[in-house]
């Protein structure tokens, strides 16, 4: 029973690590495959070697391994979430930045709605969330901000795909007023498919080097009370909670806090 459930883990954990790369998979080179999959191999030889070699070993000695055996099945499945949480991290996607200009509204449009969408529609109204969007994502609302000398956007494309765009805002273009020393990064959206490639951090790390070419002191940014994946993600790029403010959706009330870094 222990070899079956550990030969199991290894199996579900193999196939949940082929869906999360899914969408990685897709630009990889021979060379990455390679070095994927040699760490596949390495990963489930040592799995194997433990389940058999563990149970011929208890065997040779006759002892009575009942515990050994539960030991065995824990180890086995440490390795099977080992398996499940690889990453295809030796592909090195060729990133690359483009300014955003009036040709790019219906992107940015698409991108902003799709973002928002995912993010807030869980705890508001189906309602409030199409008469937010018809309103927040407007060809003129997007060129205005286009056209905003202190405004910046800047569309990522990963091998060639445009995969997120940034966003950010100095001196009156602020959504608050945080002073002329001060980067408002006010949004970093990347499309669902490229989730989970790292291309947050990438973004983040262009909005500090636009900062620093500006000699700004600070970077700052507004961030959903409950989105608490990004607070954690934010937190650990440095950020530090500084206040709080509201914004409406129809008649509820949303809270963002404003976090900021010191550069």
């Amino acid at each position: 029973m222990g070899t079956i459930i550990s030969i199991l883990s290894l199996i579900i954990a193999t196939i949940i690590n082929f869906r999360e790369n899914k969408q990685l998979f897709k630009s990889f080179t021979k060379k990455d495959w390679g070095q994927y999959l040699s760490g596949f191999i390495i990963a489930w030889i040592v799995a194997v070697s433990l389940i058999y070699g563990g149970k011929q070993l208890l065997q040779y000695y006759a002892i009575d391994f009942t515990l050994l055996k539960y030991c065995l099945i824990i180890g086995s499945l440490v390795i099977a979430y080992v398996i499940s949480s690889i990453k295809g991290v030796a592909h090195a996607m060729h990133i690359e930045f483009k300014r955003g200009s009036i040709e790019d509204i219906e992107f940015i449009k698409s991108i902003g709605k799709e973002t928002f969408y995912e993010t807030f529609k869980n705890d508001n109204t189906e309602q409030n969330m199409q008469d937010y969007l018809a309103t927040a994502f407007t060809t003129e609302k997007i060129m205005s901000e286009l056209k905003n000398p202190y405004s910046q956007f800047y569309l990522l494309f990963a091998d060639a795909e445009l995969a997120g765009y940034l966003k950010v805002n100095t001196e009156s273009a602020q959504t608050e007023n945080m002073g002329a020393d001060a980067l408002e990064i006010e949004r970093i959206y990347i499309k669902q498919t490229f989730h989970k490639m790292g291309l947050g951090k990438t973004l983040m790390n262009k909005a500090i080097d636009i900062a620093a070419e500006l000699n700004k002191n600070y970077i700052w940014l507004g961030v959903w009370e409950k989105n608490r994946n990004a607070i954690d993600f934010y937190i650990k790029a440095g950020f530090e909670e500084c206040g709080k403010h509201s914004f409406y959706m129809g008649d509820e009330e949303q809270v963002d806090w404003i976090m900021k870094k010191r550069l």
